[in-house]
């Protein structure tokens, strides 16, 4: 008897997982096509990605650069400024 109970509980089980599958396999086929729709616009999105990219790490050489450069002009200007401080201290 408790066999007869289960068959009927299997083959709904079955069934079911059935249905999820072809529901899943749909699902597959939209995204596949929403995907191939869309190829070009992603390909695109993934061209300016990587541009930016190395712009962005072109832009962190330029201000490395920078910052190098403001750091030797501004000990210039201190070096500058002292041998001028000496000078008007002498001639003063």
């Amino acid at each position: 008897m408790q066999q007869k109970q289960d068959q009927p509980d299997k083959r709904l089980i079955y069934e079911q997982l059935e249905k999820e599958v072809v529901q899943l396999r749909e699902s597959m086929l939209v995204l596949n096509y929403l995907v191939k729709e869309d190829q070009e616009s992603l390909d695109t999105l993934e061209d300016f990605i990587h541009m930016s990219k190395e712009e962005v790490k072109e832009a962190h050489q330029e201000l490395i650069v920078s910052h190098e450069y403001s750091q030797a002009t501004n000990t210039m200007y201190y070096i500058m400024g002292g041998i001028a401080s000496i000078v008007l201290y002498i001639f003063l």
